[in-house]
């Protein structure tokens, strides 16, 4: 009977030896050459990607954020679409033989390369992405190390993948301008330099927000200060999103060498300060003068030249600026 036990204590150690030296890796592509995907996607620390020019991008990731070649925060519109996609690949068909010599050749001439790793910095994909189907309906890809091209795609979704991997690096950049919960913000300003008047200033004394003119010249308020105004003004603050960057504009320093129509000055409680000037974009007309408006009126810009601490520049839109374009006086109760 002792001898049957340990037979049966045997046998599963030997199958347990077995199953742990042959069972597949998960986030391993050693002798596969068609599983693209990666279903774990919290398990990915970085993403590498190349083009046949030589140019490329490294998006890792800490413990909160996405990060562009260790410098700038990622989109995070942009990291959830492409974990989609990367969860999401499969494939839609094996070409026929005589497909593929045509296919491989094309994947050498304009194919992104991608690498993921997980968050031990270990290799788990590597691949090449190149140009879609003739229907648009896939995307040819082909593992590194492997000769047999596929036709990609995932599942319930339209179009190519590739448009998902590029090494433009201010396309994957966060465009957020201002993102701060009211109790994160320590002081900020607002100054007009042609309106003095409407410029103010936002700090806390004793554990409540005041307001007051930024210049001396400006005479202080007599009206009671609203504290729910001043609330619904920071809470605005809590996340305005830019349009686009715009550091490859023509005439970019020309423009930052004019007076801007506002300044914005804020600093957070972790003293991390932000400064950032609006400069409107004027509304031409096809002849390429000031647009006016059926009165004769000028038309009001729908947009502005932004620069973030003299280094960035974006384009924002009124629409969302309007929100933190406030004045002095509008804090105040009128009587």
């Amino acid at each position: 009977m002792k001898r049957s036990y340990l037979l049966i204590i045997l046998l599963l150690a030997l199958a347990g030896a077995v199953y742990y030296f042959t069972r597949e890796d998960p986030y391993s592509t050693l002798g596969k050459d068609n599983d693209f995907a990666v279903r774990d996607t919290a398990k990915i620390g970085k993403i590498f990607i190349a083009d046949r020019d030589g140019a490329s991008v490294t998006l890792k990731k800490n413990s909160k954020y996405w990060f562009v070649n260790d410098g700038y925060r990622a989109n995070p519109a942009i990291m959830e679409n492409l974990m989609r996609v990367i969860y999401g690949m499969e494939v839609l068909m094996r070409p026929p033989q005589a497909a593929v010599p045509s296919m491989v050749k094309s994947l050498a001439a304009n194919a992104y390369k991608v690498q993921i790793f997980n968050t031990s910095n270990e290799l788990i994909r590597a691949y090449y992405v190149g140009g879609v189907t003739p229907n648009e309906g896939g995307t040819y890809m082909i593992m590194e190390g492997s000769e047999q091209p596929y036709v990609t795609g995932v599942k319930n979704r339209d179009g190519g993948l590739r448009a998902n991997f590029f090494t433009e690096i201010e396309k994957w950049r966060d465009k957020t301008l201002f993102e701060y919960k009211v109790d994160d913000i320590k002081t900020l300003s607002l100054e007009y330099p042609k309106l003095r008047n409407r410029s103010f200033q936002i700090f806390k004394k004793d554990g409540q927000f005041q307001v007051d003119p930024l210049f001396s010249t400006t005479p202080k308020s007599k009206e009671m200060l609203s504290n729910s105004r001043v609330e619904a003004y920071l809470r605005n603050y809590k996340s305005i999103i830019a349009e686009a960057f715009a550091n490859e504009v023509d005439g970019k320093d020309s423009i930052t060498q004019m007076l801007p129509f506002a300044i914005f000055k804020i600093e957070d409680v972790r003293g991390k300060r932000k400064e950032v000037k609006l400069y409107p974009i004027i509304p031409t007309n096809k002849q390429g003068f000031q647009a006016l408006d059926n009165q004769g009126n000028a038309v009001p810009p729908e947009k502005y030249f932004t620069i973030i601490d003299n280094k960035d520049a974006m384009i924002t839109q009124e629409l969302l600026m309007g929100k933190v374009l406030w004045a002095y006086d509008y804090f105040f109760d009128k009587k």
